[in-house]
């Protein structure tokens, strides 16, 4: 089970979801209401903790002319299984592939 956060705590993430790359320490404790070493400290703590686990890219796939790939995981009853992966398969546009 994951650690108890405080308000500043929960402020720190919000800032770091909202735009991580370009956000400072320094605008992080204005808008919490604490000093950038605290910002930058609770952030040390964060990582050390296992809460914060990295930070990643956000892509325009589209863009980068790469693939997407999402998988779903559905559960279906065992007598609608066949009649629904038939209805999922002729989705079009996508590729689809579906494993029992």
């Amino acid at each position: 089970m994951g650690r108890e956060l405080d308000e500043i705590d929960k402020g720190v993430l919000y800032m770091l979801q909202r735009e991580a790359r370009n956000t400072t320490a320094q605008e992080i404790g204005e808008t919490v209401g604490v000093s950038p070493s605290t910002v930058r400290n609770r952030i040390d703590q964060l990582e050390s903790d296992g809460v914060i686990r990295g930070y990643h890219p956000k892509l325009d796939y589209e863009a980068a002319n790469l693939p997407l790939c999402v998988l779903f995981v559905c559960t279906a009853p065992a007598t609608r299984r066949s009649e629904l992966a038939d209805k999922v398969m002729n989705i079009q546009g996508w590729l689809i592939s579906v494993r029992w």
